[in-house]
């Protein structure tokens, strides 16, 4: 599952091939591109000159449209849909629409009806402030922060540095019942949020009373990724080693295992989500179909195993900009 089906060279000479193929006349099948964004496109705040030109090789002919269906998989969040649009679009200088964007924690908006039936309970966000209104924006009616518990009763985390004293809380809803964790970004203060989310996780939603004997309140996890990379010239953590962290230490002090559910690369369903738009997408362009899908990524145990699990369509294309180089293929066999 780790073997890259096709190398980002042979990536740029299909591309066009397949421009020139399609060229004269509408088929009844279009190949699809699926993107990663960060060690792809960009690092960090910088466009990658490769994965610019491979974009702008799919264009019109003059044109700032795409000739073919693209969409942008993506493990990052924390931000909207719209706002990663407007970033990739800036950086890339190339139109993108945010409905050609899926981030970690996209496909939880179908959520939101299941987490709104209910007027006593609230959704717990683990993130920077941001991610309250991405769930907002969502649907979901009553959201927090996890760091909106600490700013209330400091004695929780006393070892810890508080941020955000100065921002607007709403602390009826600090005392509302706790329904779910949705872990949408990267911690910004690990030793706060694994003690805030044993005593979430560890009890029957109702925060500050005696620990359940069995984990009631689900985790929602968006990003599996253990690393990211950016400008920096080593790869950093991300909220897979998060996870990590908080696993060990959920098992030390409850002795059972942490339950979680994950979305993102590579879990099948984050695939199976953006085929049904990308799909969407192509009909929306005329055609009735998609013949090829090419998922191209940085990460061979994200996107190169997230393609190949997929299966059917889809053809994994590994690119040596981002995480691929800086980790060196460690343990992992990729033929290129």
């Amino acid at each position: 599952p780790l073997q890259s089906s096709i190398t980002f060279k042979k990536m740029r000479a299909l591309s066009g091939l397949l421009c020139r193929r399609f060229s004269t006349a509408l088929r009844g099948s279009v190949p699809g591109y699926v993107f990663d964004i960060d060690g792809v496109l960009v690092r960090g705040k910088t466009p990658i000159p490769a994965g610019r030109d491979a974009l702008r090789a799919l264009l019109k002919p003059g044109s700032r449209e795409f000739r073919y269906p693209v969409m942008f998989l993506t493990n990052s969040g924390g931000v909207t849909e719209s706002q990663k649009a407007e970033e990739v679009s800036k950086l890339c200088g190339i139109e993108i629409s945010p409905d050609q964007v899926v981030l970690s924690h996209t496909p939880m908006r179908a959520m939101a009806e299941e987490y709104n039936s209910s007027k006593d309970s609230v959704i717990v966000c683990v993130g920077k402030r941001a991610c309250v209104h991405v769930a907002g924006g969502y649907g979901f009616k009553r959201a927090i922060l996890i760091d909106d518990f600490a700013i209330q009763q400091p004695l929780v985390t006393p070892n810890t540095m508080l941020e955000g004293e100065g921002e607007p809380i709403d602390e009826s809803l600090t005392k509302l019942k706790v329904s779910a964790v949705f872990l949408m970004h990267d911690s910004r203060n690990w030793g706060r949020d694994i003690q805030l989310l044993c005593d979430i996780l560890g009890s029957d939603g109702s925060v500050h009373r005696p620990l359940h004997p069995h984990q009631v309140v689900p985790l929602y996890v968006a990003n599996p990724d253990f690393v990211f990379v950016n400008e920096y010239h080593l790869p950093r953590f991300a909220q897979g080693a998060f996870l990590t962290a908080l696993e060990a230490v959920f098992l030390r002090r409850f002795g059972r295992p942490l339950a979680y559910n994950m979305f993102g690369k590579p879990h099948k369903s984050q695939y199976e989500f953006v085929e049904r738009l990308l799909l969407e997408r192509a009909r929306s362009m005329g055609f009735a179909d998609l013949e090829t899908i090419y998922g191209i990524g940085d990460n061979p145990e994200a996107d190169v195993r997230g393609a190949n699990n997929a299966g059917g369509k889809w053809v994994s294309v590994l690119v040596r900009t981002g995480n691929a180089t800086l980790c060196r293929l460690q343990r992992i066999l990729v033929i290129l």
